[in-house]
């Protein structure tokens, strides 16, 4: 058997609760509804709102450091870094820039706060988070199907059913590349 390259995981098989009523749709018409997550009776299993955790200047700073450490030990641009800042290194890799200005300049990187252009692309990313999130649909599995909680709450009262759905290298489905998205709590 070949292994597709989209399969992210090893699980054989993933398992959708669901009311008997909704199985027979399911069974009858052999689709599956993906959820939007609007919907979701769990407010941490997609946030309605982008909430991070840290402020546009605190974010600014963070960036500040990491450009300034690159300035200081020079070396060759990361993958992916921006073409200014790609431009910035080669050219002072390129002059054999002193260590001495190196740290002038990364020092002054720092005490820069958040430009208007960055307090401007934070509140673009939340305003784009809100117009996504009601795009998003959600296929909701589980990697086990003896889960209480779950009985009770998405197979009607466990008065439902829990199909076995199996991932199919040779089917490439949306199952190769399902996964659990851990639940990552911070306290204080």
């Amino acid at each position: 058997m070949n292994r597709s390259p989209r399969r992210i995981h090893d699980r054989q098989f993933f398992y959708k609760y669901m009311s008997a009523r909704i199985a027979k749709i399911v069974l009858a018409t052999r689709k599956l509804r993906w959820s939007s997550p609007l919907l979701f009776n769990d407010p941490f299993d997609v946030t309605q709102e982008l909430r991070i955790n840290f402020t546009e200047g605190e974010l600014s700073v963070a960036v500040g450091q990491e450009v300034a450490a690159l300035i200081v030990e020079g070396g060759p641009p990361p993958d992916g870094a921006h073409p200014i800042l790609k431009s910035l290194l080669n050219t002072l890799n390129a002059q054999r820039t002193s260590n001495d200005l190196r740290r002038r300049l990364a020092q002054e990187l720092q005490s820069e706060g958040p430009t208007p252009g960055q307090i401007d692309a934070w509140a673009e990313m939340k305003q784009t988070w809100n117009v996504i999130v009601p795009m998003l649909r959600i296929l909701c599995l589980s990697e086990l199907n003896d889960v209480t909680p779950m009985w009770l709450n998405y197979a009607d009262s466990y008065r439902g059913v829990v199909l076995q759905l199996e991932a199919v290298d040779e089917l490439d489905s949306a199952l190769l590349m399902a996964g659990v998205v851990p639940l990552v709590v911070e306290l204080g």
